[in-house]
């Protein structure tokens, strides 16, 4: 059971398991937080069983995870030593199924690099130079989606 100014609302908890929680603040609309979170108005009426579009400062609305989510690619690590003298960028992106990027014209500025349609985790390693340790502890709780702007030092 959730509590909000005294009115009880029924949530499924298994519903909040991924999700965010805003706190509403004076002149949010349910608009301008579903485009902040990237959700639509309708995912966050049908998550907090709201009757009415109508939100009050100090409101807690849950915000489901899973759009974003859905739209990430799967990221996944893979390693591979090339072999100097035969491996060519045809043969690795033909091969390997991955683009091969010249590194020195995709330069990160301001520490902070924006992820495109194209990247993948192993694209945004070589261009940052960052271990995929160091590249979550600088973006704890981001999701490596396009468009997200991600620390890179």
């Amino acid at each position: 059971m959730y509590q909000n100014y005294g009115f009880e609302k029924f949530i499924n908890r298994d519903s909040l398991r991924d999700t965010i929680k805003h706190v509403v603040e004076k002149g949010d609309t349910l608009y301008e937080i579903a485009k902040k979170y990237n959700v639509s108005v309708a995912d966050i009426v049908s998550l907090n069983n709201l009757a009415s579009s109508m939100i009050y400062p100090n409101q807690i609305l849950f915000i489901p995870h899973k759009t974003k989510t859905e739209e990430c690619k799967k990221i996944t690590l893979r390693e591979y030593l090339i072999k100097n003298g035969y491996d060519t960028t045809g043969y690795l992106e033909e091969v390997l199924n991955i683009e091969v990027v010249d590194t020195k014209t995709l330069e990160p500025t301001n520490n902070r690099y924006t992820i495109v349609d194209t990247d993948s985790l192993d694209s945004i390693m070589s261009r940052t130079g960052l271990t995929p340790y160091e590249l979550l502890n600088l973006n704890k709780g981001k999701w490596l989606c396009p468009g997200e702007t991600i620390i890179i030092k």
